[in-house]
């Protein structure tokens, strides 16, 4: 109960008052104050879930000064099932997972900026099944939907436009994760991270591909459990984006793709819807 008032709270101040943002590396890169909404939906190779298994993650991000941007997210996961083929223990489960809260760090007119961040250990339900499907969705953001203790992420980026309206974005760095030794809870991680993306982004339109990667340092993951296995210590996903621009509204959509087979047996993809809001 503490923690549901704890996010009811926070999703307040996220609304209201800063409007804080953590964006993947395939959407649109906006140094202003701004609020936006993506919806997820992964589609499964072979499972009993039903359409309305998805994801939701409210976010934006608000300048303190021409250097440093607050920023973050707050997840929420739905699963549902197409029969529950009258056993009591398949029902839906909707869960709020961990929010992130961090800083952008960038001088003005520089190419590079910095994030630094930690997701706050304040979700809920995080043993259920909504949140298992979340964690193999989006492994950009796994850590949302896992009760680790503490878990963070230092990166570098490199953000340039060619020709006024060609981009190249450029990620590399490290996360991790860490949990009270517990049986059955999740185990410590690091992962060294990396992701390239590059396309055409205007005022009103934007479109842009991207790959992004983890390698396991340390420990493991739902995703790079296996660290014994070559395979098993690399997860890789490329997304393609696409944006409008309308005044102060920006709607759009994505489509995301495991390359790696420990992740593909158990994905096809993922359709993504988002919208975005910026403050004039």
């Amino acid at each position: 109960m503490t923690r549901m008032l704890i996010l009811l709270a926070l999703s307040k101040f996220v609304f209201f008052v800063t409007s804080i943002l953590a964006q993947p590396i395939w959407l649109a890169h906006d140094r202003g104050t701004s609020m936006a909404v993506e919806f997820l939906k992964p589609y499964f190779v072979d499972s009993n879930s039903s359409t309305t298994t998805a994801m939701l993650f409210i976010s934006g991000r608000l300048p303190l000064s021409q250097t440093i941007t607050i920023v973050g997210d707050i997840p929420f996961a739905h699963h549902g099932y197409k029969d529950d083929f009258g056993l009591d223990r398949l029902e839906a489960s909707t869960v709020i997972g961990n929010p992130y809260l961090g800083v952008e760090i960038q001088k003005q007119d520089l190419p590079f900026f910095v994030e630094l961040g930690l997701r706050l250990p304040l979700g809920a339900d995080l043993e259920s099944r909504a949140a298992n499907v979340a964690q193999i969705t989006d492994s950009e953001r796994f850590e949302a939907f896992i009760d680790y203790d503490l878990s963070a992420k230092a990166r570098l980026n490199y953000h340039s436009n060619f020709a006024s309206s060609v981009i190249l974005h450029l990620r590399g760095g490290w996360s991790g994760g860490h949990s009270v030794a517990q049986e059955g809870g999740p185990g410590n991680y690091s992962t060294l991270d990396y992701g390239i993306r590059l396309g055409y982004q205007m005022e009103q339109v934007s479109v842009i591909g991207g790959l992004t990667g983890h390698y396991l340092l340390d420990g493991g993951t739902p995703h790079l459990s296996r660290f014994n296995s070559k395979a098993g210590r690399t997860v890789y996903q490329i997304a393609v984006a696409a944006s409008v621009g309308f005044a102060t509204v920006r709607p759009g959509l994505h489509f995301k793709l495991p390359v790696d087979d420990f992740w593909n047996d158990e994905i096809r993809f993922v359709l993504g819807l988002n919208l975005g809001y910026r403050f004039k």
